[in-house]
Order: structure tokens, then C-alpha cells, then sequence
């Protein structure tokens, strides 16, 4: 594998997840008491998987969808993930609210 990124446990199973779905050939690392994946996944392509996981797991932890801003702005990739979620409300992570 071309790429050795550094990730945090917490994000682990999430990043599984969408690796899975993507048919992405990964591997997991720990050295130390770090985790690392190994991927042929070119940086930017691995910085939206981690971007995905984070909303993945504030989904997951608030109960409320929780999306990317670049996830936002695409109707279909919207679609896609307000039907998985069976929603049609979300949060843009990262987006502070307007008074």
C-alpha cells in the first residue's frame, strides 16, 4: 500500500465502514499507542473519508444527520444520505450559525 495515514481510534470504525463500501483495499497499524491506515487512497481522497467519519460519528452521537459543507452542495450525494438516514433535517459540521 502507497499511503501510511495517521488516524484516531475513535474514527476507526467509521473509516472501516466507508472503506468497505468503497471496496478500498486498507489495513490497519498500530504502532505505539498510535493507529495508522495503509492505503492506496491519495490524500486528498482519504481527507473526505475522514471527513465523512467524523459526521458519521456526530450522527451517531446526537442523533441528528450530520453532513460536510462539500456534502451539502451536491443534490444527489444529499439524497443519497438523507434516504440512509431516512431524514430530510441535517447539520452542516463545521458551520457556524448566522445570527
Amino acid at each position: 500500500m502507497k499511503h501510511k495515514f495517521r488516524i484516531s481510534l475513535e474514527l476507526k470504525p467509521y473509516i472501516r465502514i466507508l472503506l468497505a463500501k468503497k471496496e478500498e483495499p486498507f489495513r490497519f497499524k498500530k504502532e505505539g499507542n498510535q493507529y495508522y491506515i495503509l492505503t492506496n487512497m491519495s490524500g486528498n481522497k482519504f481527507h473526505n473519508v475522514v471527513q465523512r467519519a467524523k459526521c458519521m460519528k456526530l450522527t451517531h452521537d446526537t442523533g441528528l444527520l450530520h453532513v460536510t459543507k462539500r456534502e451539502s452542495e451536491h443534490e444527489e450525494l444529499m439524497f443519497a444520505l438523507e434516504n440512509e438516514y431516512k431524514t430530510t433535517a441535517y447539520v452542516v459540521a463545521g458551520k457556524k450559525s448566522e445570527d
